[in-house]
């Protein structure tokens, strides 16, 4: 599905919205099918080790103000994972994960309801939220930006633009809006 938003707040708000749109889906998952999911990094929810959502976002700007924000959400849900061939191996779908068919409107509401929700809070209140369903943290991740990769373990978020990499170098900030694709390994 995709939700159209019309912001009045200025553009940096908005780049919260994969990991807003992410959360609002964990946290839906949660309530209406009793499901752990969790949100990974930059983008994705899964339930324990498989990807059933992910979010995409665009944005047409005028100026520095957003005059419409597309939040582009993807969910696995009723039908069987060996029809996802040509997806990772990773993925799967919440009907096969409950071994039945979800009721995809109380969970679209839910999800509407929660980013609402979410975007009326403070960007540390969402963190914190953030931080209880992340999935991300300890993990080794291989982050691809416009002109380097930054391979290490995923140590935290700073804030819901960047967060932190350990690096064999070190540690590294990385600006969300920056990354192309993470790879987890």
């Amino acid at each position: 599905m995709t939700t159209i938003l019309r912001p009045t707040e200025e553009v940096t708000r908005f780049e919260d919205l994969p990991l807003v749109g992410a959360l609002s889906i964990a946290q839906s998952i949660h309530k209406e099918l009793s499901l752990d999911a969790r949100v990974r990094w930059p983008n994705d929810v899964f339930v324990g080790a498989c990807k059933v959502a992910g979010v995409i976002v665009e944005c047409q700007l005028k100026g520095d103000l957003i005059e419409y924000a597309l939040l582009g959400i993807g969910i696995n849900a009723n039908f069987n994972k060996r029809e996802l061939k040509d997806v990772q191996s990773t993925a799967t779908t919440l009907m096969s994960i409950r071994r039945k068919a979800i009721d995809r409107v109380s969970l679209v509401c839910s999800i509407l309801l929660r980013l609402e929700q979410l975007l009326d809070l403070d960007n540390h209140t969402i963190l914190r939220i953030l931080r209880d369903f992340d999935c991300s943290t300890g993990h080794v991740v291989k982050a691809t930006l416009e002109d380097e990769i930054i391979e290490g373990e995923f140590k935290e978020y700073d804030s819901l633009r960047t967060v932190q990499i350990k690096t064999i170098d070190g540690p590294r900030t990385v600006n969300t809006a920056a990354v192309a694709f993470v790879e987890y390994q």
